[in-house]
């Protein structure tokens, strides 16, 4: 049995875990019945309002294992298609050689020392990289050999003309708009690039940059025509822009030798000039066969209306034939399944938002939710646009492939990319809310940004408030000296690099002697060694307070799901034989699941009212050690934390006044409950020693009074 000394409590009086031996007499001759009757009863109700928080307690527990099961099955699912849907690698090498090859073609008779596509630096220069770089290096050396039968770098294939498409601006009257004594020498004015002023007429009709002559192209000896945009197409603007996907375009031509000739021609009719070309577009469409993706590639030339020309470079790679091949089909499979997911958690996030109302975005973790399922609903409806679209497009043939505008395509299935890569975030962010599954303290950074937010949001207060400001001096004063400073938002970019060490300081020292070293200093003084320091030291507070915190453990969802993880794998991987040795060396001060299962066949009617069918129940409430059996200690602990319940009991279980009783007479209950566990370990006794369970009710008559088995 208990291997219990007799120990008396202070304020009581009684004593608890054994006899006193100067009652010891008085109390053997108590009936066991009566010591059982008086008892029972507050064991029960304990173990009926433990059941009640304990079931509670296992739903919620089914619910977030459920919740956690789905995410992790909805994770590896969306990264698995995120991957095999954007071969990056093969896709890096393909877009790298690509646009070594036409960006490093050497011009032999530009006149700048980087003597390729980057030298550009004026319209004279594009011409002459147009008819000895780009034309050569694209062109198969064959003069009359197609452009779409040649095997560009060896493994590639052109699967469109190569176009020139210029964005223009209207003709534009400005002799209100400049002093009065330059009015008569001034008569036009060439404005920057305005989708009010960006010239659509199909037959424009130009001004003389010279003179109030005016002139237009016609067709002869090159091929060009006007086309209507459909999207905004923001490229990687000196000035930020959006020119769409419209404008003037010019199709080169079949053969080299064409395209040399249409080249001279447009040179001749003046088709691009400084004063109305806002911006060069130079496009061609490659398929590489081996790794099924096609490349969009866009040479992009900005022409201000200052002077020079600025460059930039896209070349987007992109899979459209997702049906031919396993593994695309494979992928497109699986996408539609992630799909799926995303409808299921839909509507889970819709029926908890009825549920809980305004109470709902109170959490963060439902916000990020619902966010990452907006983005994905966005992704879906481009992803189904792009899959058909494709399907139409690579459905055609001959003229109409050649003609058809696969960069538009390309630019929408390359947003798919953009937003599933938000999507990642959120995604893999929303793990952190079931993590303290494995551990506790994993919680630590977001319990720690959670603490430190109030704290947080007033450094950033005053940290946006000097940053503006020292954003917009720098601005001020280094602007028209300072490449990295020559707007708002350049100058606030460099900013932030300032504060990762990355900064010339000797550049800003010689745009301005004066402003730059104490705009400089004084803005390292207050942003880096004030607020950021700061800002460490609200962090490191933070966390001591949550560290502390973490170490007391008080989420009982976590705990017990945690608890009953470890319960389930030492069942698992533990021997019976390791698992009987843990308990002998004990000292047999515990209960183990055979010894409550012939107390259980003894009560199985109070029990059964309870709603508890088996002992392996009561194991599960109150096997802390996880070692599968209950010790006197865990029970102890059991009803302590019980009293603290605000559960209500189970209504079919008459104990009102027992409830009611328990709470006024706290430590008669401790003693109560040690009577009781005392009571089942004798009868477990009496069982291993062949002794009729009967013998228990025969207490009264003395048969086992002094026998030392009895109920003291």
């Amino acid at each position: 049995g208990f291997a219990m000394e007799a120990a008396k409590d202070e304020k009581s009086g009684a004593w608890v875990g054994g006899a006193n031996p100067a009652e010891e007499e008085q109390k053997e001759s108590l009936s066991l019945d009566e010591k059982w009757t008086g008892v029972r009863a507050a064991a029960m109700s304990y173990f009926a309002r433990r059941k009640t928080a304990y079931d509670n307690m296992s739903i919620q527990r089914k619910k977030r294992l459920q919740e956690v099961a789905l995410h992790c099955v909805f994770v590896v699912l969306f990264s698995w298609v995120a991957l095999s849907a954007r071969d990056t690698q093969e896709a890096h090498f393909l877009v790298e050689g690509v646009s070594n090859e036409i960006t490093g073609a050497p011009i032999p008779s530009i006149c700048s020392e980087t003597k390729n596509f980057w030298g550009v630096g004026n319209i004279g220069d594009f011409w002459t990289w147009l008819q000895e770089a780009a034309i050569p290096n694209l062109y198969p050396s064959n003069e009359t050999l197609s452009l779409l039968d040649h095997r560009y770098l060896g493994v590639n294939y052109f699967v469109s003309n190569i176009t020139v498409r210029q964005v223009r601006i209207k003709h534009q009257s400005c002799s209100k708009e400049i002093p009065g004594s330059l009015r008569d020498r001034i008569t036009s004015c060439y404005y920057p690039f305005d989708k009010d002023l960006m010239e659509t007429n199909p037959e424009p009709v130009m001004q003389q940059v010279t003179g109030n002559s005016t002139f237009s192209w016609n067709h002869t000896g090159f091929s060009w025509t006007y086309k209507e945009g459909t999207h905004d197409n923001r490229i990687d603007s000196l000035f930020d822009k959006e020119y769409g996907n419209g404008g003037f375009v010019w199709n080169l031509g079949d053969t080299r030798r064409e395209a040399l000739a249409s080249a001279a021609e447009a040179i001749r009719q003046g088709f691009i000039d400084q004063a109305y070309t806002r911006a060069i577009f130079f496009e061609y469409v490659i398929y590489n066969p081996g790794v099924n993706l096609f490349v969009a590639c866009t040479l992009s030339f900005e022409v201000p209306s200052t002077a020079g020309i600025t460059k930039h470079t896209s070349f987007r790679a992109v899979n459209l034939y997702r049906f031919g091949r396993s593994r695309s089909l494979v992928a497109l499979i699986f996408e539609i399944l992630m799909f799926a997911f995303v409808i299921l958690f839909l509507v889970m996030e819709v029926r908890k938002m009825e549920s809980h109302r305004k109470r709902y975005f109170h959490d963060g973790y439902n916000v990020m939710t619902l966010l990452n399922i907006i983005i994905f609903v966005i992704v879906i409806i481009m992803e189904v646009y792009t899959i058909f679209e494709a399907d139409k497009a690579l459905k055609l043939e001959g003229q109409e492939w050649v003609d058809y505008d696969i960069h538009n395509l390309v630019y929408w299935t390359y947003q798919v990319y953009n937003w599933n890569a938000f999507n990642a975030l959120l995604t893999w962010l929303k793990t952190l809310k079931y993590v303290d599954l494995v551990n506790n303290k994993t919680t630590q950074l977001v319990e720690t940004l959670a603490k430190a937010s109030t704290s947080i949001l007033v450094l950033m207060l005053l940290f946006c408030i000097l940053y503006c400001g020292y954003g917009i001096a720098f601005f001020m004063a280094f602007g028209q000296d300072v490449e990295d400073f020559r707007s708002l938002k350049t100058s606030i970019v460099s900013l932030f690099r300032a504060m990762l060490g990355d900064f010339d300081f000797a550049t800003l020292q010689r745009a301005n002697r004066v402003l730059g070293p104490v705009l400089f200093i004084s803005y390292v003084i207050l942003i880096f060694f004030c607020l950021l320091n700061m800002f460490m030291a609200v962090i490191m507070k933070a966390y001591d307070e949550v560290v502390e915190e973490l170490a007391k453990d008080n989420d009982e969802l976590s705990s017990g799901i945690r608890k009953a993880l470890k319960r389930s794998v030492l069942k698992l991987f533990r021997s019976k034989k390791a698992r009987d040795k843990a308990l002998e060396e004990k000292g047999d001060r515990v209960l183990s699941e055979q010894e409550l299962q012939q107390v259980f066949d003894m009560e199985r009617e109070q029990f059964v009212r309870m709603g508890i069918l088996n002992p392996n129940y009561l194991i599960s409430i109150a096997d802390t050690d996880l070692d599968g059996a209950v010790s006197l200690a865990e029970l102890k602990h059991l009803q302590s934390s019980a009293e603290d319940d605000e559960v209500a009991g189970n209504q079919d279980i008459p104990i009102e006044e027992v409830l009611s009783q328990m709470q006024e007479e706290q430590r008669s209950q401790r003693l109560l409950l040690t009577q009781v566990l005392m009571k089942l370990q004798t009868q477990t006794q009496l069982l291993q020693t062949g002794h009729a369970p009967d013998a228990l009710d025969k207490g009264s008559n003395g048969s086992h009074a002094g026998d030392g088995n009895g109920a003291t």
